[in-house]
């Protein structure tokens, strides 16, 4: 499903395949294994259900955690998306593992939309500049201006820039954390989105501003 430590499949499979595969793979199939889970989660026994619930938020957590790194420190901007897909994951977790089903469904809905349209415009960064590099990319407003906004609409909303589907669910999921007492969660899922706004913002206005190391093969 693309958990930690079970995730290093992911970024090669979706980094390394063409948009229209990586996007159904990544957001279809990912989605469905998810839901496939949950229905396994609801058929254990109900005294081994809290347990599971705290067993499964802790994996998530640490799937947040570690796809943040990740994402922070990533050079390939196809691989930022695919690690995206790691982090959504984890947070589906929590969620799942708190009870939040509501910030659950919100979350997996905006994750579908959001990641496969990331995914489509990364193969037309590809094709524009002729490199999966980030430092690559440069002065994407003036070659490719359409696909710049896109861009990063989606790169804001992927890390729950308002008043995307993502920040919603994240609202919903630090709510209901709040009021059962779980503040480490709460507070610790907020500065993990608040470190990787940061990381992305900076990716973005690197890849939107500054001088072309080489000149774009295509508009």
């Amino acid at each position: 499903m693309g958990l930690v430590p079970f995730h290093s499949w992911l970024p090669d499979v979706c980094s390394k395949s063409p948009a229209t595969i990586s996007s159904v793979f990544s957001g279809l199939f990912t989605g469905s294994a998810f839901l496939a889970f949950t229905r396994i989660m609801n058929a254990v026994p109900p005294e081994l259900q809290d347990f599971c619930g705290k067993f499964l938020a802790g994996f998530g957590m640490l799937s947040v955690f570690l796809a943040v790194c990740f994402m922070i420190f990533q050079s390939n901007f196809k691989r930022l998306i695919s690690y995206s897909g790691i982090l959504h994951l984890g947070v589906l977790c929590v969620a799942w593992g708190l009870g939040s089903f509501s910030a659950a469904a919100v979350l997996l809905i905006g994750h579908l939309l959001i990641q496969g349209m990331l995914l489509l415009l990364a193969d037309n960064l590809l094709l524009a500049f002729g490199t999966e590099s980030i430092s690559g990319v440069s002065r994407m407003s003036k070659h490719i201006p359409k696909t710049t906004i896109l861009w990063g609409a989606g790169l804001f909303a992927l890390c729950g820039m308002p008043p995307s589907p993502v920040f919603a669910s994240l609202y919903m999921l630090v709510r209901d954390a709040f009021l059962a007492g779980r503040y480490w969660t709460g507070s610790i899922l907020l500065i993990l989105f608040f470190a990787v706004f940061s990381g992305i913002s900076a990716i973005f206005f690197r890849m939107s501003s500054g001088n072309s190391v080489l000149p774009p093969s295509s508009g």
